[in-house]
């Protein structure tokens, strides 16, 4: 009896004319008797109170506005269904030249329509509750003031990428704004579910290897303003591959570790908005030379501020075919090292103090943003040097003669 009400509110309601449907367009002349549905809820040809049973259940019809609904018991789900059949009956009968409904095809009937109804009803309840979740979402957004908010309006972006020339304001932006989380260790259930990690929590990670769940990385709920740090970038490997969200990433914050792509992105948030920061952290096996090799994919739209970082790609399956992200909104990269890849240029960016180590196609990048900051966008260089360890005859090519690095002997090193 789980879906009493519910069926008694969509049968009563629209139980005038499923008989009518049943029978299809061409019915034949003898109508089929079927209650009404009157301005007041009651059946009849009449607005009476007289005492017949009423589509609403037994309450009166003499509720205001802010009145809870009505509730049906299951006797209101017997008159319906007893409605229904009656109904079917008679349609059966008046097509099929006076021969009766089968009773287990009565009672298929009523399974298959109730059904549907529970289906519709469920679906209907679920557009409805996503739409709330947005509306919930987008009024938070407005009220954080924060980096999201830029994102959340198109008229914004601008803005945001105005923002990111400033290391002082663009970091501002990505300030947690959850307080009372909790600091938890690589051991604890949080570690393994984020949806146990209150908003703005610190999951600390300990010297060695790490790898995170399914639960983290498809369709995850991430707790808002939630740090992850490790013991340093020589000490904590973290595996993290294709980390998605089914809601928007707010300020998550990364620290101190080596992050193993494994052959794939680290991030891939193309359905919900994002804002990741991160500061002493490596990035690594990126290099996979297929659509999803970035190390963030936050298109939807996405902000990232990177300080003290290293984009690190000789450890892929092709070394050196891999990019920092597909698209993005806003991005800042402060100190950081772009190490030993064809750096594919996005439209985006503020790098200031960076070094772009045998990134062939970086230094003719870097002259036309420097000749013709008007038309190359929102994407400056400040401070930026390149070195080279290839020789020239392998600067300009697309193919790369130096082999990957040891991954496996690099890995082994934080196990010790």
């Amino acid at each position: 009896m789980r879906s009493t009400h519910l069926l008694a509110l969509f049968v009563g309601v629209g139980i005038g004319g499923v008989g009518g449907w049943l029978l299809g367009q061409g019915a034949a002349s003898e109508p089929v008797a079927t209650p009404q549905l009157t301005s007041n809820g009651h059946q009849g040809d009449e607005p009476s109170s007289a005492s017949q049973p009423s589509l609403q259940g037994s309450q009166p019809d003499t509720a205001g506005d802010d009145a809870a609904p009505p509730t049906l018991g299951p006797e209101d789900v017997a008159v319906q269904k007893s409605t229904f059949e009656q109904d079917y009956r008679a349609g059966y009968a008046q097509t099929s030249n006076g021969s009766e409904a089968p009773a287990d095809q009565l009672a298929a009937v009523w399974k298959e329509h109730t059904s549907r109804l529970e289906q519709a009803a469920r679906a209907a309840g679920m557009a409805a509750g996503r739409a709330e979740a947005a509306r919930r979402t987008q009024v938070e957004i407005e009220a954080r003031d924060d980096i999201l908010t830029l994102l959340a309006k198109s008229e914004s972006h601008d803005t945001a990428r105005a923002a990111a020339r400033s290391a002082k304001r663009f970091a501002a932006l990505f300030a947690h704004q959850s307080r009372g989380g909790s600091t938890i260790g690589d051991q604890d259930d949080g570690a393994q579910d984020p949806a146990l990690l209150e908003d703005g929590s610190t999951l600390e990670l300990s010297a060695g290897v790490h790898k995170l769940g399914t639960k983290w990385t498809r369709n995850s709920v991430v707790p808002r303003d939630l740090t992850i740090r490790g013991a340093g970038m020589d000490r904590t490997l973290l595996v993290l591959s294709d980390l998605s969200a089914r809601s928007p990433l707010y300020n998550l914050h990364l620290a101190d570790m080596t992050i193993d792509c494994d052959n794939d992105g680290a991030f891939d948030l193309r359905s919900e908005m994002a804002s990741i920061s991160a500061e002493r952290v490596r990035f690594v096996r990126f290099d996979a030379a297929h659509g999803g090799a970035y190390v963030f994919d936050v298109s939807r739209p996405g902000a990232v501020n990177c300080s003290d970082c290293e984009f690190v790609a000789w450890y892929g399956r092709s070394p050196g075919r891999g990019n920092v992200f597909r698209r993005i909104t806003a991005a800042r990269f402060d100190s950081c090292l772009f190490d030993g890849f064809v750096y594919d240029t996005p439209t985006v960016g503020v790098y200031s103090g960076c070094t772009f180590r045998d990134c062939r196609g970086i230094e003719a990048r870097m002259e036309r943003a420097l000749a013709n900051p008007d038309t190359e966008g929102f994407y400056f260089y400040e401070g930026c040097r390149v070195d080279w360890t290839l020789p020239p005859e392998e600067r300009d090519t697309h193919t790369r003669s130096q082999p990957a690095r040891d991954w496996e002997a690099f890995r082994s090193s934080f196990e010790r």
